[in-house]
Formats: C-alpha cells, sequence, structure tokens
C-alpha cells in the first residue's frame, strides 16, 4: 500500500512538472505575442522582411524624427528672412477742420401718472363673504374651546369624587 502511494505521488510529480512547463510555456508566448504591433506586422509582410527588421527601422525613423526637426530650427534660426519690397505710402489727406457733433438728445417717454382708485381693490361682495366665512369660523373655535372647557371641568369633578 505505501509503495502503491509512493509511485502514485511520483506519477503526479511528473504531470506536474510537464503541466508547469506547459504553462510556463503559453506564458511567454503570451508575452512575446502580444509585443507586435499590427503595422509593423503589415510593413513587414507588404516589403517582405522579418518582422524584427520591420520593427527596428519604424523604432529608428521614429527616433530620427525631432532630430531632423530640431536640425531644421536650427537651420532656420541662422538665416536671414528674404527682404520685403517697400510699398509706397498713401498720400495724406488734407487735414480738414472738423466741427464738433451733437448728439440729438433721445427722447425719454413719459411717465403715465395714475389717479388711486375710488373703489376699493376687493368687491364688496366678496368682503362680505369672506368676512362671514372669518365669522363663522371664529364661532366654531368658540364652541369647540368652551366643550373642551367643559369636558376638562367634567373630568377634573369626577376625578377629584
Amino acid at each position: 500500500m505505501i509503495a502503491q502511494a509512493g509511485q502514485d505521488r511520483d506519477a503526479m510529480a511528473t504531470r506536474l512538472s510537464a503541466a508547469t512547463v506547459t504553462q510556463a510555456k503559453s506564458e511567454t508566448e503570451a508575452i512575446t505575442g502580444g509585443g507586435e504591433f499590427g503595422a509593423v506586422a503589415f510593413l513587414a509582410s507588404v516589403v517582405g522582411v522579418s518582422a524584427d527588421t520591420a520593427a527596428k527601422v519604424v523604432i529608428t525613423t521614429l527616433s530620427a524624427i525631432p532630430d531632423v526637426g530640431a536640425a531644421l530650427l536650427l537651420w532656420a534660426a541662422g538665416t536671414q528672412p528674404a527682404p520685403v519690397p517697400a510699398r509706397a505710402a498713401p498720400p495724406e489727406p488734407e487735414p480738414q477742420q472738423r466741427k464738433p457733433q451733437t448728439r440729438p438728445r433721445k427722447q425719454r417717454p413719459r411717465l403715465k401718472v395714475v389717479k388711486t382708485a375710488k373703489q376699493p381693490a376687493i368687491p364688496v361682495e366678496m368682503l362680505e363673504a369672506l368676512t362671514r366665512r372669518y365669522l363663522r369660523r371664529q364661532a366654531k373655535r368658540q364652541a369647540m374651546k368652551q366643550a373642551i372647557e367643559q369636558a376638562i371641568q367634567v373630568r377634573g369633578s369626577s376625578v377629584l369624587h
């Protein structure tokens, strides 16, 4: 039984090491395979060279662009601009005596004066209706107040006895 367990363990260790090597290879391929750029692969296939050679050419070209730009700026700073031909000056007009201009005044609209109304702002009928409603509410409040006071007195007398 122990011998059988040892053999099983050795077999599993062999399979585990093979799986680890396979996994490491696939990870390496995934890392290096993802490093290829589609544009570089396209240029390599069009020109007919390997992807590494095309990538080197692209990197060299891209790194040379700032150097060429700097050289062109230095060259442009060292050259003299071309002379601009002078234009003939237009004849100067004779000075004229200017009259001070006066602006016409804006006519502002006159304000309308509204005379105060002699009739109340609220019609009399409405005032009467509001007064009646107010008096009714006051009467209801007074009746409620009296009812509450009576209830308190009744309870108070029953509690005392």
